[in-house]
């Protein structure tokens, strides 16, 4: 096993900005004047993933 995979194989929690991250970087205003943003299915998808494997998860945004 290569040190990289050997170090990789010791995380156990994945931190994520939200913006530009999981989003297109984009503000969607609808007719309202209320905001928001698009999100990928398949990022969704792979955190839930890694969570069933027992991952943390933690997503920041500010």
């Amino acid at each position: 096993m290569s040190q990289i995979t050997a170090k990789a194989h010791q995380v156990r929690c994945l931190v994520l900005d939200l913006d530009g991250v999981l989003t297109d970087n984009g503000i969607y205003i609808n007719e309202d004047k209320k905001e928001s943003r698009r999100f990928n299915i398949q990022d969704g998808f792979g955190i839930k993933l890694l969570k069933a494997l027992g991952f943390e998860v933690a997503i920041i945004t500010g």
